[in-house]
Order: C-alpha cells, then structure tokens, then sequence
C-alpha cells in the first residue's frame, strides 16, 4: 500500500499564473487571517471576486475539469485587480506568500532566460573576421 500511495505523489510542481478562470467552482477561500469567504458549499470565483481582500492573500481549492487544484489570489495595485497563481504546491508544506515568492523568482529566471537569448542574438549579428580593412 505505501509503494502506491507514493506512486500517486506529483512526480514535478507548477506555480502558473492562471488567467479564464472566472467560471471556476471555489469549495474552498481563506484569508491570511484565517477568515473564510465562502459560506456556501461552492460558488464561482466571478461571484467572489468583488469580495476578495486586497491587502491580503487569499488561498482557495477551485474545481477545473472535475479535479480540484490550489489557487492563491494576489492583489496587483500596479494593475488594480488581482492576479491568480495556480499550484499543485502542498498548502501544509508552501504557504501562500512562500507561492508567491516562488513565483517571483521563477519570473526573475524568465528574464534572465530572455536576456541571454537577446545577447546570443546580438552576438551573431557581430561579424567574427571583417570583410573589409582600413587603410
């Protein structure tokens, strides 16, 4: 029985920025404060939305294609609504704010990817031998 349960286990983790998700089943929304924002079994994220806190992180279990997945909300003032950060990160294991900071240093690794391809691409553009010399 312990050989399948630990088949079972996530063989990698994801912390993605989930965007569509507005018909999305919440069974479950806590506040950093311990407070809950739902109070019926299930209601969509779109009937919550205008509840959600903006000084607080918010930690839900929403329901996508039949399986329920975690979901952190973070209030963006830069972009004056919230942003949704799904994982498959344990919640007894990774807090919200840890997700979030794991999320902004996944982001950091992104553009230290795009700025490398951008000085490769510079790079190739430099001739190695000129064609031509100066007298």
């Amino acid at each position: 029985m312990i050989l399948f349960s630990n088949w079972m286990k996530p063989v990698s983790y994801y912390v993605l920025r989930a965007k569509g998700l507005k018909r999305a089943l919440v069974h479950q929304a806590v506040q950093a404060d311990g407070k809950r924002l739902v109070n019926k079994k299930r209601a969509q994220l779109s009937q919550l939305q205008t509840r959600l806190p903006k000084k607080q992180l918010l930690d839900m279990d929403i329901e996508i294609n039949s399986e329920l997945v975690r979901l952190i909300a973070v209030w963006s003032p830069k972009e004056k609504r919230h942003t949704y950060l799904i994982t498959n990160l344990n919640r007894q294991e990774f807090s919200a704010l840890e997700v979030t900071h794991i999320y902004c240093m996944r982001w950091q690794v992104e553009l230290l990817f795009k700025e490398c391809k951008l000085i490769t691409a510079y790079m190739l553009l430099i001739p190695k031998k000129p064609h031509y010399r100066n007298h």
